[in-house]
Protein backbone atom coordinates (compact mmCIF):
# COMPACT_ATOMS: atom_id res chain seq x y z
CA UNK A 1 0.00 0.00 0.00
CA UNK A 2 1.70 3.27 -1.26
CA UNK A 3 0.75 6.44 0.43
CA UNK A 4 -2.93 4.84 1.70
CA UNK A 5 -4.95 5.77 4.48
CA UNK A 6 -8.08 4.57 6.33
CA UNK A 7 -7.58 1.06 4.56
CA UNK A 8 -8.98 -2.31 5.36
CA UNK A 9 -7.81 -5.45 4.28
CA UNK A 10 -9.83 -8.66 5.51
CA UNK A 11 -10.14 -12.08 4.29
CA UNK A 12 -7.33 -11.84 1.31
CA UNK A 13 -5.58 -14.96 0.26
CA UNK A 14 -2.03 -14.05 -1.39
CA UNK A 15 0.27 -16.25 -3.28
CA UNK A 16 3.98 -14.66 -4.75
CA UNK A 17 6.52 -16.75 -5.15
CA UNK A 18 9.75 -16.60 -7.19
CA UNK A 19 10.76 -20.05 -9.55
CA UNK A 20 14.13 -18.53 -9.50
CA UNK A 21 14.22 -19.15 -5.47
CA UNK A 22 14.99 -23.12 -6.04
CA UNK A 23 17.73 -22.51 -8.38
CA UNK A 24 19.17 -19.59 -6.37
CA UNK A 25 18.13 -19.75 -3.04
CA UNK A 26 19.57 -16.35 -2.60
CA UNK A 27 17.37 -14.28 -4.97
CA UNK A 28 13.95 -14.03 -3.10
CA UNK A 29 12.59 -12.48 -6.26
CA UNK A 30 11.46 -9.53 -4.43
CA UNK A 31 8.15 -11.42 -3.50
CA UNK A 32 6.82 -9.34 -0.90
CA UNK A 33 3.09 -10.20 0.50
CA UNK A 34 1.64 -6.93 2.39
CA UNK A 35 4.04 -3.58 2.20
CA UNK A 36 3.07 -0.34 3.57
CA UNK A 37 5.26 2.67 2.46
CA UNK A 38 3.89 5.99 3.40
CA UNK A 39 0.77 4.78 4.89
CA UNK A 40 -1.59 5.55 7.62
CA UNK A 41 -4.60 3.51 9.72
CA UNK A 42 -3.94 0.61 7.90
CA UNK A 43 -5.82 -2.51 9.26
CA UNK A 44 -4.68 -6.11 7.34
CA UNK A 45 -6.61 -8.57 9.33
CA UNK A 46 -7.88 -12.35 8.73
CA UNK A 47 -5.81 -12.80 5.76
CA UNK A 48 -3.52 -15.75 4.61
CA UNK A 49 -0.37 -15.03 2.01
CA UNK A 50 2.83 -17.63 0.78
CA UNK A 51 5.51 -15.62 -0.26
CA UNK A 52 8.99 -15.88 -0.76
CA UNK A 53 10.11 -12.74 0.84
CA UNK A 54 8.24 -10.70 3.62
CA UNK A 55 5.26 -11.40 4.47
CA UNK A 56 4.43 -8.05 5.68
CA UNK A 57 6.77 -5.01 5.43
CA UNK A 58 6.22 -1.49 7.27
CA UNK A 59 8.59 0.46 5.02
CA UNK A 60 9.34 4.18 5.98
CA UNK A 61 6.62 6.43 6.46
CA UNK A 62 4.24 3.53 7.75
CA UNK A 63 2.31 5.10 10.91
CA UNK A 64 -0.75 3.35 12.54
CA UNK A 65 -0.86 -0.05 11.14
CA UNK A 66 -2.54 -2.90 12.68
CA UNK A 67 -2.28 -6.93 11.66
CA UNK A 68 -4.14 -9.51 12.93
CA UNK A 69 -4.48 -12.99 12.93
CA UNK A 70 -2.25 -13.56 9.83
CA UNK A 71 -1.27 -16.41 8.67
CA UNK A 72 2.51 -16.61 6.29
CA UNK A 73 3.98 -19.80 4.75
CA UNK A 74 7.23 -19.82 3.71
CA UNK A 75 8.48 -15.96 4.17
CA UNK A 76 11.20 -13.88 5.56
CA UNK A 77 8.97 -12.84 8.28
CA UNK A 78 7.57 -9.54 9.67
CA UNK A 79 9.78 -6.65 8.72
CA UNK A 80 10.56 -3.34 9.18
CA UNK A 81 12.55 -1.43 6.84
CA UNK A 82 14.51 -1.00 4.98
CA UNK A 83 15.46 2.50 6.71
CA UNK A 84 18.34 4.35 5.97
CA UNK A 85 18.61 3.68 2.47
CA UNK A 86 18.63 7.07 1.15
CA UNK A 87 21.28 9.74 1.70
CA UNK A 88 19.58 13.07 3.71
CA UNK A 89 16.50 11.10 4.40
CA UNK A 90 14.43 10.56 7.85
CA UNK A 91 12.42 7.69 7.57
CA UNK A 92 9.87 7.08 10.52
CA UNK A 93 8.13 3.39 11.54
CA UNK A 94 5.92 4.04 14.54
CA UNK A 95 2.79 2.87 15.95
CA UNK A 96 3.03 -0.60 14.92
CA UNK A 97 1.20 -3.63 16.53
CA UNK A 98 1.02 -6.98 14.82
CA UNK A 99 -0.59 -10.04 16.47
CA UNK A 100 -2.03 -13.29 16.25
CA UNK A 101 0.74 -13.51 13.20
CA UNK A 102 1.68 -17.61 12.67
CA UNK A 103 4.66 -18.12 10.55
CA UNK A 104 5.35 -21.43 9.05
CA UNK A 105 8.51 -22.14 6.80
CA UNK A 106 10.24 -18.84 7.81
CA UNK A 107 13.72 -18.13 7.73
CA UNK A 108 13.08 -15.16 10.42
CA UNK A 109 10.24 -14.29 12.98
CA UNK A 110 10.17 -10.38 12.91
CA UNK A 111 13.29 -8.23 12.22
CA UNK A 112 14.26 -4.71 11.72
CA UNK A 113 16.35 -4.05 8.25
CA UNK A 114 18.80 -1.10 7.61
CA UNK A 115 21.26 0.41 6.05
CA UNK A 116 24.72 1.32 7.40
CA UNK A 117 25.49 5.05 8.07
CA UNK A 118 27.60 5.50 5.11
CA UNK A 119 26.27 5.40 1.64
CA UNK A 120 27.61 2.31 -0.59
CA UNK A 121 26.70 2.08 -4.25
CA UNK A 122 23.37 3.76 -5.58
CA UNK A 123 20.03 2.47 -4.61
CA UNK A 124 18.13 0.47 -5.63
CA UNK A 125 20.81 -2.17 -4.91
CA UNK A 126 23.19 0.24 -2.65
CA UNK A 127 22.60 3.09 -0.74
CA UNK A 128 22.60 4.35 3.02
CA UNK A 129 23.48 7.73 4.52
CA UNK A 130 19.77 8.33 5.69
CA UNK A 131 18.62 8.14 9.24
CA UNK A 132 15.28 8.43 11.20
CA UNK A 133 13.33 5.75 13.90
CA UNK A 134 11.39 2.85 15.05
CA UNK A 135 8.98 3.71 17.62
CA UNK A 136 5.92 1.81 19.50
CA UNK A 137 6.21 -1.57 17.86
CA UNK A 138 4.06 -4.59 19.22
CA UNK A 139 4.86 -7.97 17.73
CA UNK A 140 2.21 -10.85 19.39
CA UNK A 141 3.03 -13.82 16.86
CA UNK A 142 0.60 -16.87 17.14
CA UNK A 143 3.14 -19.59 16.19
CA UNK A 144 6.48 -20.00 14.23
Amino acid sequence: MLESQNILVDNITLSSTSDDFQANPGNLGNTDGFDTINSNNITIQNSWANVGDDCVSFKPGSTNIHVKNLTCYNSAGIAIGSLGQYEGVRDVVENITAEDVSLYGSRNGAYIKTYVGKRTYWPPQGGGGGNGYVRNVVYSLGRI
